[in-house]
This record gives structure tokens, C-alpha cells and sequence, in this order.
């Protein structure tokens, strides 16, 4: 929950640090529209520059397994992440 909250700072301005979503909020969203979701992505996060900065634990299949079977979509939903950006 933390990590999508937006604050705003004492003097109503937006606050500086931004926090980034993480895999449990792929695999909610999954759930929510009860179909699965294919995230396509290397295994590591590049800056512009091409140069691996962090380790990128979003790819992957996110299964929606709290959702009733007869209730889900049957074909998943197939995004790419790159470059911290989500593209269909």
C-alpha cells in the first residue's frame, strides 16, 4: 500500500520521492480483472545509456489465484517493460 501512495508535503506541493511499483501490484491487478498477465522484460534494468543498474523482478506469468476459475478471462494479457515503462 505503501508503495503507491502519493503525499503531499506541509505546503501543499507534491512530495520529491516517488516509490515504484512491484510485482504484488502486477499480480493484484491480475486478480482484479481475473486474467492472467505475461510481463515480457530482460532481467535487469537499464539507464539510457544501456548500462544494467538494478535487478527487475516484474517478468514474468501472474496468475490470477484468487479469482474464481469459471469467473477469468481465459487469454492473458501480454505486456512489455522497459526502461521502468510499461508498453502494450
Amino acid at each position: 500500500r505503501n508503495l503507491a501512495r502519493f503525499d503531499n508535503t506541509d505546503d501543499g506541493q507534491a512530495a520529491t520521492s516517488l516509490q515504484f511499483l512491484e510485482g504484488v501490484h502486477v499480480f493484484t491487478l491480475s486478480n482484479m480483472l481475473a486474467r492472467p498477465i505475461i510481463v515480457l522484460s530482460e532481467d535487469v534494468v537499464r539507464n539510457k545509456h544501456g548500462e544494467a543498474i538494478s535487478y527487475n523482478d516484474l517478468y514474468g506469468i501472474y496468475l490470477p489465484l484468487f479469482s474464481r476459475k469459471d469467473a477469468c478471462h481465459p487469454e492473458p494479457l501480454v505486456i512489455g517493460y522497459d526502461q521502468s515503462h510499461f508498453c502494450p
